[in-house]
């Protein structure tokens, strides 16, 4: 799993991928695509295994669990996916070069670090909640839509999956807000 020291981390991923010239574009190997993915999941379950845990209300700590379960999920899902593009096509054949924008997003944290959950969940408020989820959810759609083309393309279908589950979270958690806050836009 992802540690919670987030400028270690980011520096440790991107450094492994850039050309030490400072190249507008980086390569990668698919499966550390695919990785990373996964990694990103993780930090995704770990957020809502958190904001479960720290909660006082019922009803967020039933979501938050469906949803790091379900994070957890596709965590293994671009684990498998990653081992088949690393069989596929070996540990030397790069993906397609990665822009430079792009990769920057694999070193971006999408949800809040757990320890800084842990210290804050309390104080979340149930709107404060639900938006930071859908917020959460549609960053994770966004990166996911933008690394897909750099995907084996005998992989996308598994991307879709998991693409559309994450629209699903975000549905599920529309409708959350519509039913607990009405007036609410």
């Amino acid at each position: 799993m992802v540690s919670d020291n987030d400028a270690a981390h980011r520096s440790h991923f991107l450094s492994r991928f850039t050309h030490r010239s400072k190249s507008p574009v980086t390569y990668l190997f698919a499966a550390d695509v695919l990785f990373r993915l996964a990694d990103m999941e993780a930090e995704a379950a770990a957020f809502y295994r958190e904001l479960a845990r720290f909660s006082d209300l019922g009803w967020i700590q039933a979501f938050a669990g469906k949803l790091a379960d379900a994070e957890m999920r596709h965590r293994s899902y671009f684990l498998e996916l990653a081992a088949d593009a690393q069989s596929i096509h070996g540990k030397n054949q790069l993906a397609s070069p990665l822009p430079w924008d792009i990769a920057k997003l694999l070193n971006t944290r999408i949800t809040t670090p757990p320890a800084s959950v842990s210290k804050t969940a309390k104080y979340y408020g149930e709107k404060d909640a639900i938006q930071f989820a859908i917020l959460t959810e549609e960053n994770t759609i966004s990166l996911l839509k933008k690394l897909r083309p750099f995907v084996p393309a005998v992989q996308h279908e598994h991307m879709d999956i998991v693409l559309e589950e994450e629209h699903k979270h975000k549905r599920m958690l529309e409708a959350l807000w519509r039913d607990h806050f009405p007036d609410s836009k």
